[in-house]
């Protein structure tokens, strides 16, 4: 068995010896080594299990970000530059998209490179450009810009926002 050093105080060193043989001092060592390693592994276990709460938390709040702003520039797309057959196709799509939800997890659909090819009026040679158009409603501008790219989850949003319109829209036209 390896052995180790310990440090005591003086005062310490001449109650243990008092003591005599009476006490197993490196029994009683390695049983509060063992323990303090216990404490400690669940300590860590522990803050890994607030972490992983914080960062599924900052997950959920982080998909909700995404789908409003998602339905928020849905809503001015449909509002400020849509052309009707986009709006027709746009209900399409969202058929689609509830199509791929009920598919096995497998599935991998890029919603936001499907709608770019099946729903927008443009030349389809820049899907980049088309995801970071600007839209004009009166005086407010917006640019829309995503940190993490143009997410399914946002453009669960914007379809959503799009049809909103629609729904608001449709007797009329």
């Amino acid at each position: 068995m390896p052995r180790i050093s310990i440090y005591v105080s003086e005062e310490m060193k001449c109650s243990m010896e008092e003591l005599g043989n009476k006490i197993n001092w490196s029994s009683l060592a390695q049983r509060a080594f063992e323990l303090e390693m216990v404490r400690r592994s669940k300590m860590e276990t522990s803050d890994m299990e607030q972490v992983i709460e914080r960062l599924r938390d900052s997950k959920k709040l982080a998909a909700v970000e995404q789908y409003d702003c998602g339905f928020s520039s849905g809503k001015l797309w449909a509002m400020s530059s849509a052309s009707y057959l986009e709006l027709v196709r746009i209900k399409k799509f969202k058929n689609i998209m509830a199509e791929w939800n009920a598919a096995p997890k497998s599935s991998s659909a890029n919603y936001a490179e499907e709608f770019f090819f099946r729903v927008p009026d443009n030349d389809r040679s820049d899907y980049g450009e088309w995801w970071s158009y600007e839209a004009v409603d009166g005086e407010t501008s917006t640019k829309l810009k995503l940190e993490m790219g143009v997410t399914n989850i946002f453009v669960r949003g914007f379809v959503a926002g799009a049809i909103q319109i629609i729904g608001e829209v449709r007797k009329h036209i």
